[in-house]
């Protein structure tokens, strides 16, 4: 029991993907972005061009009460979905144009700062406030309200998703140990690296952000399964999104994949045509997943990977944080399952159609942070890697990727920079 506790004060003091000392900074430019390969910042709708962006957040967490300082949301876990918007600004003081130099230039001395400036409660979602013959409704929803509330937040997201010429909706779904700012302000870096089409949405889930609160915060990430769940299908029903994409983070992972395990699990007679046409969702990006590796083979089992269209597992076996992960649930983590497959396990990811297995212990292991957990959006490699499969819709082996078939992952070869120059341009224009 105090080894267990051990490992669980190193593993909650050395994840703090976003919780840093100091103001939010502008990731690293992506390798891709840095040698002019693509430039996100081009082809931006004029509408765009300021360092000015929305993000749109459904959040399980307990709202803040009147005189509450601090963040809008709590850490606390609530009943319903709550739904609101949040403005965030990239790069105080800069003009576009400015903004666009730093967002391409590499290693750019003052890179901007990422902050969020307001927040507008709208509602909450009103198919998960529980039925009235089950529970009363919670305090602070208000019935009627609610329901015309959610209609206006669906509507505002429908005219972001119609200002521009692509109508794709990103889902953000932060890890452990990080709180409501920093999340919102990551979601608008993915949006802002995506090329700003159509809307970001921030998947809040109540994470406790507190040094000890792994296990709550493992317990919230179940929870919040059934919300994202309804969300997606509210989604499918009530927006104008042409696909959904996802880019997850850590103990964000298990979330999606649950959720859209169940999607599956409930539409058991439609086919994945159907599925894909019904729910919409694109390419889901899962970073570093803090997932039992045997959850994940579970869902594979269930079909989970029939909604969307391409999924991207980034594994490490440098990842110090998913290593304490591992040793406290006596257990393999899906982020850490390089070289540790059995070898019915390997063929079974040598053998899947829609997912790609991606080892970044390489690039990691020269470029990464001190844990090698925050790599998604810290290592210029991986960040790369992911830009052109969520916004380029390239595939592993068109990324400059090759596939090891011992482990079963695809990597990072040497001389991965020089195969980068070689992608062919067209080929690597953004997917309308």
């Amino acid at each position: 029991m105090r080894a267990r506790w051990g490992i669980l004060l190193s593993l909650a003091s050395c994840v703090p993907a976003g919780c840093g000392s100091g103001p939010q900074r502008l990731m690293r430019t992506p390798s891709v972005v840095e040698m002019g390969i693509v430039d996100p910042t081009a082809g931006v709708a004029e509408s765009r061009r300021s360092g000015e962006s929305v993000v749109f957040i459904a959040s399980g967490r307990v709202p803040a009460r009147d005189g509450d300082k601090g963040e809008p949301l709590t850490t606390e876990r609530g009943h319903v979905l709550h739904l609101g918007l949040a403005g965030v600004h990239l790069g105080e003081g800069l003009s576009w144009d400015e903004l666009a130099s730093a967002t391409i230039g590499g290693k750019h001395t003052g890179k901007p700062v990422v902050g969020m400036r307001g927040y507008e409660a709208v509602g909450v979602l009103w198919e998960t406030v529980p039925p009235a013959d089950l529970a009363p409704i919670p305090d602070g929803v208000l019935e009627d309200p609610s329901r015309e509330a959610a209609d206006r937040w669906f509507a505002r997201l429908n005219g972001e998703l119609n200002a521009t010429g692509t109508r794709d909706l990103v889902i953000y779904v932060h890890g452990f140990n990080t709180d409501f700012a920093v999340n919102t302000g990551m979601a608008a870096e993915v949006w802002h690296y995506a090329g700003r089409r159509g809307a970001v949405l921030s998947f809040a889930w109540p994470s406790r952000h507190h040094l000890l609160g792994y296990g709550a915060d493992k317990a919230n990430a179940a929870y919040a399964v059934r919300h994202l769940r309804i969300l997606l299908e509210q989604l499918a029903e009530r927006s104008d999104a042409e696909r959904i994409h996802f880019v997850a983070h850590s103990a964000g992972c298990p979330i999606v994949v649950d959720a859209l395990r169940e999607l599956r699990l409930q539409h058991g007679g439609l086919s994945r045509e159907e599925l894909g046409a019904r729910f919409r969702i694109g390419r889901v990006v899962l970073a570093a997943p803090d997932m039992d590796l045997m959850q994940f083979f579970n869902a594979a089992l269930d079909g989970f990977d029939d909604l969307p269209e391409r999924i991207a597992i980034y594994a490490s076996r440098e990842d110090g944080a998913l290593r304490l992960a591992s040793l406290l649930f006596e257990a393999d983590r899906l982020g850490r399952s390089v070289g540790h497959l059995t070898a019915w396990e390997r063929e079974v990811v040598l053998g899947f159609d829609h997912t790609e297995a991606v080892d970044v212990s390489n690039p990691e292991d020269l470029l990464g942070d001190f844990l090698g957990h925050g790599y998604y959006h810290r290592d210029p490699w991986v960040s790369s890697d992911i830009l052109l499969f969520l916004a380029y819709g390239l595939r592993a082996a068109e990324r400059g990727l090759v596939r090891n078939l011992e482990t079963g992952f695809w990597e990072f070869p040497e001389g991965y920079l020089d195969g980068l120059r070689a992608l062919d341009a067209p080929a690597a224009g953004p997917v309308e």
